[in-house]
């Protein structure tokens, strides 16, 4: 029932449902949010236990808020659609572009489950599109979209094009064009005979991640060993 409290004493705070807010600035908005979620990143959590010389700090009034350099005001409310969602225990309903925001702020500040999440919604976004799959596997440092797109770009009928070149960066281009037109060694029931133009049957990842984009796979992979 709601009411006022009868008792004289001063209510004591919960432990646990209580929370403490905080307040960004990002570009020229204010967002004011539960300070709760953003200790899951490793980042904000360092820079939260960082000592405070006076009383009020950033990220307590409107007046002196948390700024957030570098930081698009778009890319960080889709951060946090999916932070705090509107509509509890359900993923929120993300564009393409949109989840490509909560994959690039969940990388680089460090918020792992988010970041699963990110890439899990893109994946099926992405189907039947290895060229973006593999751009933003270098960018945002997803291993397993960067060793498909590679396998698909070379088993895949058609050759890479131009506009796809340019895209995934020409040298890298000229590497899987060479797979793709590699003599291939393929047992069939017990024979040896050599195919040509990037077989269907073959997986051609190993030769991808250990030899032909060895060093791109190694720069993917540091994420993962974070």
């Amino acid at each position: 029932m709601l009411g006022a409290s009868s008792s004289n004493d001063a209510p004591t705070r919960h432990e646990e449902y209580y929370f403490e807010v905080i307040i960004f600035l990002v570009e020229d908005t204010l967002f004011r949010v539960p300070r709760y979620a953003f200790e899951e990143s490793p980042i904000f959590h360092d820079m939260f236990s960082l000592p405070v010389s006076t009383s009020v700090h950033d990220g307590q009034s409107d007046e002196q808020p948390l700024h957030l350099q570098g930081i698009l005001h778009t890319d960080f409310e889709q951060l946090l659609r999916v932070m705090y969602p509107l509509q509890p225990r359900k993923t929120p309903s993300l564009e393409k572009e949109e989840w490509i925001s909560v994959l690039k702020l969940s990388t680089m500040w460090e918020f792992h489950s988010m970041r699963a999440l990110a890439i899990t919604q893109l994946t099926a976004l992405l189907y039947g599109d290895p060229t973006g799959r593999f751009v933003l596997a270098r960018q945002y440092k997803v291993k397993e979209w960067f060793t498909s797109a590679a396998n698909e770009l070379v088993r895949r009928a058609h050759p890479i094009n131009f506009e796809e070149a340019q895209l995934i960066g020409f040298d890298i281009a000229l590497k899987l064009a060479a797979l793709r037109e590699r003599p291939v060694q393929l047992n069939h029931h017990g024979r040896e005979f050599v195919t040509f133009r990037g077989a269907k049957a073959f997986d051609y990842v190993a030769t991808i991640t250990q030899s032909v984009l060895k060093e791109e796979y190694s720069e993917v992979s540091d994420y993962d060993r974070q």
